[in-house]
Protein backbone atom coordinates (compact mmCIF):
# COMPACT_ATOMS: atom_id res chain seq x y z
CA UNK A 1 0.00 0.00 0.00
CA UNK A 2 1.35 3.40 -1.02
CA UNK A 3 1.39 6.05 1.70
CA UNK A 4 0.49 9.66 1.00
CA UNK A 5 3.30 12.20 1.12
CA UNK A 6 2.81 15.32 3.22
CA UNK A 7 3.59 18.54 1.36
CA UNK A 8 3.54 22.00 2.93
CA UNK A 9 2.92 24.91 0.56
CA UNK A 10 4.08 28.33 1.79
CA UNK A 11 2.95 31.25 -0.35
CA UNK A 12 1.57 34.73 0.48
CA UNK A 13 -1.16 34.54 -2.18
CA UNK A 14 -4.21 32.48 -1.17
CA UNK A 15 -5.21 31.72 -4.79
CA UNK A 16 -1.78 30.25 -5.45
CA UNK A 17 -1.94 28.16 -2.26
CA UNK A 18 -5.37 26.84 -3.25
CA UNK A 19 -4.26 26.01 -6.79
CA UNK A 20 -1.14 24.19 -5.62
CA UNK A 21 -3.14 22.32 -2.98
CA UNK A 22 -5.64 21.14 -5.62
CA UNK A 23 -2.92 19.95 -7.98
CA UNK A 24 -0.99 18.11 -5.26
CA UNK A 25 -4.09 16.49 -3.77
CA UNK A 26 -5.10 15.29 -7.23
CA UNK A 27 -1.75 13.48 -7.31
CA UNK A 28 -2.38 11.79 -3.97
CA UNK A 29 -0.53 14.12 -1.60
CA UNK A 30 -1.73 15.35 1.75
CA UNK A 31 -1.27 19.13 1.75
CA UNK A 32 -0.84 21.70 4.51
CA UNK A 33 -0.59 25.39 3.69
CA UNK A 34 0.98 28.37 5.39
CA UNK A 35 0.83 32.09 4.61
CA UNK A 36 4.35 32.90 5.77
CA UNK A 37 7.65 31.42 6.88
CA UNK A 38 6.75 32.39 10.46
CA UNK A 39 3.62 30.25 10.19
CA UNK A 40 5.70 27.38 8.85
CA UNK A 41 8.16 27.63 11.72
CA UNK A 42 5.36 27.69 14.29
CA UNK A 43 3.89 24.39 13.04
CA UNK A 44 5.83 22.41 15.64
CA UNK A 45 4.24 19.00 15.05
CA UNK A 46 4.24 19.06 11.25
CA UNK A 47 7.05 17.16 9.52
CA UNK A 48 6.37 17.36 5.78
CA UNK A 49 8.15 15.25 3.20
CA UNK A 50 8.40 18.33 0.98
CA UNK A 51 8.10 22.09 1.52
CA UNK A 52 7.19 24.27 -1.44
CA UNK A 53 8.32 27.76 -0.50
CA UNK A 54 7.91 30.81 -2.71
CA UNK A 55 11.43 32.06 -3.39
CA UNK A 56 10.44 35.71 -2.96
CA UNK A 57 9.64 34.97 0.69
CA UNK A 58 13.24 34.11 1.40
CA UNK A 59 14.40 37.59 0.46
CA UNK A 60 11.68 39.10 2.68
CA UNK A 61 12.18 36.88 5.70
CA UNK A 62 15.79 35.89 5.31
CA UNK A 63 17.64 32.76 4.30
CA UNK A 64 17.93 31.95 8.01
CA UNK A 65 14.50 30.33 7.68
CA UNK A 66 16.10 27.43 5.84
CA UNK A 67 18.67 26.98 8.58
CA UNK A 68 15.96 27.04 11.29
CA UNK A 69 13.92 24.49 9.38
CA UNK A 70 16.93 22.24 9.10
CA UNK A 71 17.51 22.36 12.87
CA UNK A 72 13.83 21.81 13.55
Amino acid sequence: MKTSKLVTVVHPDSKTRIALRSILEAHGCTVATDHSCADLLSDSGVRPNLILLDRSMLSEEGVGVLSRLNHK
